[in-house]
Order: C-alpha cells, then sequence, then structure tokens
C-alpha cells in the first residue's frame, strides 16, 4: 500500500494544486458575476463601529442648511421663532462638541428638516393644494419634535450642570 502511495506522489500534488486553482477560479468568477453593489460591498473595507449609512455626507449641510432655512420668507411667524431656537441649540451644540456620537439630533431629526423643508418648497411650486398642505404638516411636526427635543436636550443639560457644581 506504501509502495502505491510512493509512486502516485508526483501525480497527487500537480492534481490537487490543479484543484485548488479551479476552485478559487470559480469563486472568484462567481463573485464577479455579482450585482455590483453586492460586489461592492463584499470588498468594502468597513471602519470599526460603522454601522452603515454615511452619516457625515448628513453632517456637513447641517448649519448651514438650518440657516438658510431659517432666513426665508415661506414660513410663519411660530415656526420661523422654533427654527431660530433649533438653529441657536444645533450651533451651540456643535461648537461645544454636546453631541452624542450617533445622535439622532444631528443624524436624523436636522437633516429630516432640510429634506421636510425642500419637500415643501417643491411642492408651493409645482404641487396641488392637498400636497402643499401634507408637506406643510410634515414640514411643522419636524420642527416641533426637533425643538422638543432640544429643549429635552437643554433641560438635561442644565440639570448636570447643577450636578457638577453641587459635587
Amino acid at each position: 500500500m506504501l509502495e502505491t502511495i510512493n509512486k502516485m506522489g508526483p501525480i497527487i500534488e500537480p492534481t490537487t494544486l490543479f484543484v485548488l486553482i479551479m476552485f478559487s477560479i470559480l469563486i472568484v468568477t462567481a463573485l464577479c458575476m455579482q450585482p455590483k453593489n453586492k460586489y461592492k460591498k463584499l470588498l468594502a473595507r468597513k471602519r470599526a463601529g460603522s454601522t452603515g449609512g454615511n452619516k457625515k455626507n448628513k453632517q456637513l449641510y447641517l448649519l448651514r442648511t438650518l440657516d438658510q432655512i431659517s432666513e426665508t420668507n415661506l414660513l410663519p411667524e411660530y415656526l420661523k421663532n422654533k427654527l431660530f431656537y433649533i438653529r441657536d441649540c444645533a450651533h451651540h451644540f456643535k461648537r461645544n462638541h454636546l453631541f452624542t456620537l450617533g445622535s439622532r439630533l444631528e443624524t436624523y431629526y436636522i437633516p429630516e428638516i432640510y429634506s421636510a423643508f425642500t419637500g415643501y418648497k417643491a411642492s408651493l411650486e409645482y404641487g396641488g393644494q392637498e400636497k402643499i398642505e401634507n408637506s406643510y404638516a410634515f414640514l411643522e411636526n419636524i420642527i416641533t419634535i426637533t425643538y422638543e427635543e432640544f429643549k429635552r436636550e437643554e433641560v438635561a443639560l442644565q440639570k448636570l450642570n447643577e450636578i457638577r457644581q453641587a459635587a
């Protein structure tokens, strides 16, 4: 038995090598046949702690767009007052690094104000009365929610400062 294995040894090694090469070619071919977005996901290098989505893009227009939205004449006075408060808080939080990592205020609510405002602006130009009312209601809702969230954050920060001063 050992004798036959020794005779077949030189044949087994190239055969094994050939099978491994063919198997790797098969895997590479299967990867290339995937749709482009899946192929990119396979080759994408993930950062540690990455949760998906590109949050940096949302943060780029965070403060500039709040300034632009709050200076338009398309909104009534009470919404403008809320927007001024949101804008001032956002500037204060950003300047003093008070946003927590992945904060919903920074990554969801404020960008949502921008998208709701652009939807409202587009519906004013091209939409019917029902579409204008719906987009205005959504914009008003998201501004009110963001306003209340910033109020809660302000109260929490005040209480935290009181605790720090007492200690």
